[in-house]
């Protein structure tokens, strides 16, 4: 009586519950372990391989490195499959191996939710400080110099004259700092013309300074994407251009931007130092970029190693429109 008891909470617990030997073949799964992995719930599996099951390869990776290893806890946590966010618990108890799941959609839902609301509070504070910068301070400087250029005007000793030029081109050379500042919190080119303009206009700027080069390949025009779409993209490229410009040692930096398949498919690679497995992962940028694809549903694909290079793949559902009001 009491295993019959066990047995039908089992199937009704909210839990997915998947008991196996310790060669992976099943010994009990209830409906909602079948149900997060996208197995037909009429399927007997009494006996089966797990592993033969499951299509994801994450999951699939994580368990033939433990059956590998003899067997040790895991824990793999907001896995994506299908449409859901699930955490994967795996523990020894006795001669089994018992493996819980959980759905973690609601909680990954309302994080990124929480995430792109932070990104957008940010991108409007750079909105903001990018327009005291040019209707403020920078119009001030502009009236400073107007005053010493009518100073200097007026002075006839020759050593006076050349010590205000000075100044006035130390105010200009303040002047262009605080424009190429502006224009990074928020460039112009993005919000009066559109992605490409700006991403142009970015590595046109990049370029000037001849120690790096930048290859830009496009197929799509400026009108191709709605504005969010082209500020992340655009917030994308920034950041993978700077990492590779202060960490790579590169030469060159490719960037290619196409549609694929109803994807805006973006690739940036260097000829740079490359990195290792372990450090290629870190980083806050990296976790930025994560972040901002995260709020577009899009997908990151790095690879690296030591002296070959980095190369970032990025894979965002395009959306071929673009409004006629633009924040």
């Amino acid at each position: 009586m009491q295993t019959d008891s066990k047995i039908d909470i089992l199937q009704h617990i909210p839990v997915g519950f998947i008991r196996t030997d310790h060669n992976c073949k099943i010994l009990k799964i209830n409906p909602k372990a079948k149900t997060y992995l996208s197995i037909d719930e009429n399927d007997s599996l009494q006996g089966q391989r797990l592993t033969d099951y499951i299509d994801n390869m994450q999951v699939l990776n994580r368990l033939y490195s433990f059956v590998k290893n003899g067997w040790k806890n895991i824990s793999i946590q907001d896995i994506k499959i299908e449409d859901k966010f699930l955490n994967i618990e795996g523990r020894v108890i006795g001669d089994s191996y018992i493996i819980n799941i959980t759905d973690n959609t609601i909680t990954s839902q309302a994080l990124d939710r929480a995430t792109q609301s932070l990104l957008i509070g940010q991108e409007n504070e750079k909105r903001r400080i990018s327009r005291e910068i040019h209707d403020g301070i920078g119009q001030a400087i502009s009236t400073v110099r107007l005053h010493l250029d009518f100073l200097n005007s007026k002075i006839e000793t020759n050593e006076l004259k050349a010590d205000i030029s000075r100044i006035s081109h130390m105010i200009s050379d303040i002047a262009s700092d605080l424009r190429s500042l502006s224009h990074d919190l928020m460039p112009s080119t993005l919000v009066d013309f559109g992605l490409i303009t700006a991403v142009t206009t970015l590595i046109r700027r990049v370029n000037q300074s001849q120690s790096i080069y930048v290859h830009f390949e496009n197929d799509l025009s400026d009108k191709d994407i709605e504005y969010n779409y082209a500020l992340n993209i655009y917030r994308i490229i920034q950041e993978l251009i700077n990492n590779s410009i202060k960490h790579a040692e590169c030469k060159e930096i490719k960037i290619r931007l196409k549609i694929i398949d109803k994807l805006i498919v973006l690739e940036v690679s260097d000829d740079g130092k490359g990195s290792s497995k372990s450090e290629k992962s870190n980083g806050i940028g990296l976790y930025n970029i994560k972040n901002r694809l995260a709020s577009l549903n899009g997908e990151l694909k790095i690879t690296t190693a030591k002296h070959k290079g980095f190369k970032a793949l990025i894979k965002i559902p395009f959306i071929r429109l673009k409004p006629d009001t633009q924040p």
